[in-house]
């Protein structure tokens, strides 16, 4: 087996279709510069009272709200060179699906034991949040998690930050702990849309940077999902996304999803061009074993989604 988990993912011609992170519907960043711990925020290079208190907010969150809209963290961080001019203090972001980026700016971490985060996640918004209509673009570069993240994740964010400097009107990129498939770096979210894209490159920074300008979604060969969904209504958007070329971030809507007959099928109805589409989302486990990340000895299955139609219809 290849001796870095991108490298095992490619041998195996791993789909990349329905792979990003589920049902979350709400990002809380924080900003964390300096080294990250493996886990993200639950070992963050943080005081313990402060990271119990975030800790706190995402679980309250999670609990109050339904499992198909979650708060999932991420501890980012910006270089000089990228995203938003440089500040002092610390900032929290709240990205929700569909809506304006959320910040505030505190002078310090220990600041935010003031504020109800928990509240703030669920809709509450504290005193000081200004809001942010720029595109927001996550890029994993959690080494800690997983090399390849490092090495991959780090060369797709610095070419990103050549086109996009700090300040101005640009999109606000980001550095980001592991936003889920490190197998598949470099890993990116796009938000508020959610769309999560892998295996991208420096060699797709330019174009992937004018799809983002542009509002619209990048080479859909490289699309994981959005990660608003659950993976059988991801493979179902991509599917006709691709059948279709829709490459506007809300050509494809998911209007209803249940059980399938037989074992790993659900049937999906989406409206999408028009009409109202039926498909039917199929898993099924390939043959080939990929490494789960590097230097680790678990390996998994390849999930392989294949969709077809039930019907279609006019609406």
């Amino acid at each position: 087996m290849s001796d870095t988990c991108t490298l095992s993912s490619l041998a195996a011609n791993e789909p990349l279709a329905a792979t990003a992170v589920e049902n979350v519907a709400t990002w809380l960043l924080i900003e964390q510069d300096g080294g990250w711990g493996k886990k993200g925020l639950d070992d963050a290079p943080m005081d313990d009272d402060v990271r119990a208190h975030l800790l706190a907010a995402v679980a309250k969150a999670n609990a109050a709200a339904p499992r198909s809209a979650q708060v999932r963290p991420q501890l980012v961080r910006q270089e000089a060179s990228a995203g938003s001019a440089q500040v002092e203090g610390v900032r929290l972001l709240v990205a929700r699906a569909g809506a304006p980026t959320e910040r505030v700016t505190l002078p310090d971490p220990r600041a935010a034991l003031d504020i109800d985060v928990a509240a703030w996640l669920l809709g509450e918004l504290p005193a000081g949040v200004a809001k942010d209509t720029r595109a927001l673009v996550l890029v994993c570069t959690h080494g800690k998690r997983d090399r390849c993240c490092a090495e991959h994740g780090l060369a797709f964010y610095r070419a990103l930050a050549s086109r996009w400097p700090s300040g101005g009107e640009t999109p606000d990129l980001w550095q980001s702990t592991h936003l889920g498939g490190h197998r598949f770096a470099a890993t990116a979210v796009t938000l508020p849309d959610g769309y999560q894209y892998g295996r991208l490159s420096p060699t797709d920074a330019p174009a992937f940077a004018d799809a983002v300008e542009a509002g619209r979604l990048y080479d859909l060969a490289t699309l994981r999902g959005r990660s608003t969904l659950p993976a059988p209504a991801q493979a179902a958007d991509l599917h006709l996304r691709q059948s279709l070329g829709l490459h506007g971030p809300n050509d494809v809507s998911i209007t209803a999803m249940a059980r399938g007959d037989g074992e790993g099928r659900w049937n999906v109805t989406l409206g999408a061009a028009g009409a109202s589409h039926s498909l039917t989302a199929e898993r099924r486990w390939g043959p080939e074993l990929v490494m789960n990340s590097c230097g680790a000895p678990e390996t998994t299955s390849t999930a392989i989604w294949n969709c077809f139609d039930r019907q279609s219809a006019e609406i």
